[in-house]
């Protein structure tokens, strides 16, 4: 470790978490040099299995609100707690959710000069939210803007929002182990997850009728979903095989 004897504080703040950033490097590739040159199944089922898993919160909570109801389109006889606070927020900036913790993490990387997965570079990652996000606005000029009756555009969004953020998530699992400022970043994104999956619970079940919740699942499943968890899988075995390390740097 490089020590600094003077100068301002901030310098030194600056130096000292640097330091702390090459030390936790250090302990994960001593990790894997204990196992051979191959990421440990508890890593990799932390990384990659946590999103991957919550991927399911959509399926799960979509269906329970549109088969815990009477068809048709009714309205809660309360707002529900949180829930409705966040909604107000998703409705005006929902699309722009993934992106904050997103910027945060990017931030942080450059500020620390922390690493990042080799296979997945903060340019690539800002690149591709582009680009699904304008992929769900070309899908919203297809169907809903023709027929709102078609699907929900609210579990849509929030299926999208949500395979962003469980992808940002892996991201975060994968660098907080060498950088603790990245834990604020994943806990923004559980939260989102949890959060926009749980709304789509209420909007399902009081807002739309059973058959505009499912065909938004199953539009919202395949174009957002599919590719995410693919690239998921795709990391966890080439993980397990030990075929790719990490790289410094984004």
């Amino acid at each position: 470790q490089v020590l600094l004897l003077a100068g301002p504080p901030k310098v030194q703040g600056m130096v000292q978490l640097r330091n702390r950033n090459v030390a936790y490097r250090a302990q994960d590739d001593m990790q894997a040099e204990t196992t051979g040159g191959r990421t440990s199944t508890v890593y990799i089922l932390t990384v990659c299995g946590i999103p991957l898993i919550m991927s399911f919160l959509g399926i799960l909570f979509t269906i329970a609100g549109a088969a815990d109801k009477q068809e048709g389109v009714t309205r809660p006889s309360a707002p529900v707690p949180v829930l409705h606070q966040f909604n107000i927020l998703f409705k005006r900036a929902g699309a722009l959710l993934p992106f904050a913790p997103l910027l945060y993490r990017i931030a942080v990387n450059t500020m620390t000069k922390s690493s990042s997965p080799a296979n997945f570079s903060n340019s690539r990652i800002f690149v591709g939210f582009v680009i699904l996000t304008a992929v769900r606005a070309i899908a919203y000029g297809l169907t809903l803007l023709r027929s709102k009756d078609f699907m929900s555009d609210h579990v849509f969004l929030s299926l999208s929002v949500s395979a962003l953020s469980r992808f940002e998530l892996y991201m975060c699992l994968e660098t907080c182990f060498s950088n603790r400022w990245i834990h604020l970043a994943t806990m923004m994104n559980l939260i989102i997850v949890v959060l926009v999956n749980a709304n789509n619970y209420v909007t399902a079940r009081y807002f739309h009728t059973t058959e505009e919740s499912i065909n938004s699942l199953v539009f919202g499943f395949l174009l957002f979903e599919v590719p995410v968890n693919f690239l998921l899988v795709k990391e966890a075995i080439r993980s397990a095989r030990g075929e790719s390390k990490m790289k410094s740097g984004s």
